[in-house]
C-alpha cells in the first residue's frame, strides 16, 4: 500500500490472486477472495476467520477504495467551481483581475486595502484628535503638565481639576509625564546596589537611606506613558497632603480616571489614572 493512502485511510483495490493448487470444487464459499473489501464496503454478511459464523456490519467501513474517493471529490470540485463561476459572473461581484493565481479580484483586494488603511486611521484620529483639547484651569503649573500627557486623557484631567475647583478644592497637578530614566531614579529611592543591579539598574544610583515612593522600574508605570498624574490640594499656595482624599478621589472617578488609593499592595491616594493602550512614541521622550 502506498504511504499516502495509509496516511488518510485508503485502501487500493488489488487484483485477485488465487494460486491454482488453492481452488476448492467442492465449496464455492472457499475460493472467495481474502483480499476482496467489496463486501465490507456494502455492509453485506462476511466470514470471521474464527468460524464463528457470518454477522451483518453494522458499523462504518474502516477503509473505502480510491474510485470512490477520487468520484466524490470531482464532483465536490466541480460543485465549488460552479458555486464560484455563478458568484463572479452576478453583477453585485465582477471579477477584474487577470491573475489566475489570485483568489481575489484587484478591485476587492483594493478595497480591502482601502478599509484597513480607513481602520487604522480612525484609530490614529482617535488618539491624536483629542490634542486640540483646551487647557484652562485655575493653575498655569498645572496647565503645562497637563498638556505633556497622552492627548485621550487631557480632557479628562482637565474636567478633573476645574471640577474639583468649582467644589472648592484647588487641585494642583504635581507629576504627569515622566521618562524612563526618571522612573528609575525614583525606584532608586529605598533600594541598595544590590536590589538595583538585580533590575538592571547599574548606571543608577542607590539611595537607601530614603523612603520608597515607588514599586516599578521605567516602562512600567503610567506616567512614563503620559496616563496618570499627581495631584495634591493647595492651600494658601502650598501643598497639604493630607486633604480630603475620599472627596477628591469621587471628583476623579466621576472623571473617568482610576484612583490609585484603591490599591492594597501599594496605596497612592494622590495617584490617578486611566487604563488605555500604551503609545510607542512616549518611550522615546525625555
Amino acid at each position: 500500500m502506498h504511504p499516502l493512502f495509509r496516511s488518510i485511510g485508503l485502501r487500493i483495490k488489488t487484483p485477485h490472486r488465487r494460486e491454482e493448487n488453492a481452488v476448492n470444487e467442492t465449496d464455492p464459499k472457499e475460493n472467495a477472495c481474502s483480499n476482496c473489501e467489496d463486501d465490507f464496503v456494502r455492509g453485506t454478511k462476511r466470514e470471521k476467520d474464527n468460524g464463528s459464523g457470518s454477522k451483518l456490519s453494522l458499523s462504518p467501513p474502516r477503509f473505502i477504495s480510491v474510485g470512490f474517493f477520487n468520484r466524490h471529490h470531482r464532483a465536490f470540485l466541480n460543485r465549488l467551481h460552479r458555486r464560484r463561476s455563478s458568484e463572479n459572473d452576478s453583477p453585485e461581484k465582477k471579477k477584474t483581475s487577470t491573475n489566475s493565481f489570485s483568489r481575489r479580484g484587484s478591485a476587492e483586494r483594493l478595497s480591502s486595502t482601502s478599509t484597513r488603511t480607513s481602520r487604522t486611521s480612525l484609530r490614529r484620529v482617535s488618539t491624536t484628535s483629542s490634542s486640540s483639547v483646551e487647557i484652562n484651569t485655575w493653575d498655569a503649573v498645572t496647565n503645562k503638565r497637563i498638556a505633556k500627557l497622552d492627548p485621550r486623557i487631557k480632557k479628562r484631567v482637565v474636567n478633573f481639576i476645574n471640577e474639583a475647583h468649582r467644589q472648592g478644592i484647588k487641585l494642583r497637578v504635581v507629576q504627569g509625564f515622566r521618562s524612563f530614566d526618571e522612573q528609575n531614579k525614583l525606584y532608586a529611592k529605598g533600594r541598595t546596589r544590590a536590589e538595583l543591579d538585580a533590575k538592571g539598574l547599574h548606571h543608577i544610583s542607590a539611595k537607601p537611606n530614603e523612603n520608597r515612593v515607588t514599586n516599578v522600574t521605567g516602562g512600567k508605570s503610567s506616567h512614563n506613558w503620559g496616563l496618570a498624574v499627581d495631584v495634591v490640594p493647595m492651600v494658601n499656595g502650598k501643598p497639604v497632603w493630607n486633604g480630603d482624599w475620599k472627596k477628591i478621589s469621587t471628583i476623579g472617578k466621576n472623571a473617568g480616571l482610576k484612583w490609585g488609593g484603591d490599591w492594597t499592595s501599594f496605596v497612592d491616594r494622590p495617584h490617578f489614572y486611566a487604563s488605555l493602550r500604551k503609545d510607542p512614541s512616549f518611550a522615546k521622550k525625555k
